[in-house]
């Protein structure tokens, strides 16, 4: 079997359309679908229909881990018709943004929280730099060299006061 036009044609259009929107703002990135007939010949898809399914089951196996932390292992992708993988990828794609959302708000707690102990412990420290520190020591994290790691431990954000914590930490 030959890769049809139609697919070829698709793929070559969505590629466009992906390099006008990196294109529309600074720091934008995105994949492109491969355009070498020989791989989607290798993954067995032909036409726009069967990449549109394995689209849908790309995102359902794939969508199952972001929402509920794990892959969807237990479907039968087979035996599901179009029409059942789009509501599957519909309940999915709802269960991934409320799990969105309670992780930002986890986000949120986490920062509120963090602040509120540096607010504590600022009179005492005599500065907020100090009391971070203080915090870190009690927590044995003050000579660790990997602020990605302190920031899991103490259940911050990965992007919250990185350079802060980096600077005290290089000063210990």
């Amino acid at each position: 079997m030959k890769v049809s036009n139609e697919l070829l044609a698709y793929i070559e259009e969505r590629n466009l359309e992906t390099k006008a929107w990196v294109a529309e703002a600074e720091g934008r990135w995105a994949g492109y679908y491969p355009t070498d007939a020989r791989h989607w010949e290798d993954r067995g898809i032909f036409t726009l229909a069967q990449l549109e399914r394995d689209e849908l089951i790309t995102h359902i196996y794939e969508g199952h881990k972001d929402a509920y932390g794990v892959k969807g292992r237990h479907y039968d992708f087979e035996a599901m018709s179009l029409e059942q993988l789009k509501a599957e990828a519909d309940s999915i794609s709802n269960a991934i943004s409320i799990e969105n959302e309670r992780m930002d708000a986890q986000r949120r707690d986490s920062i509120k929280s963090f602040e509120a102990m540096v607010e504590q412990y600022a009179p005492m420290a005599g500065s907020r730099k100090r009391a971070i520190r203080w915090m870190l020591e009690s927590e044995n994290l003050l000579n660790e060299g990997d602020v990605g790691y302190v920031q899991y431990c103490i259940g911050l954000p990965y992007d919250y006061c990185k350079d802060e914590l980096t600077s005290i930490l290089e000063a210990a």
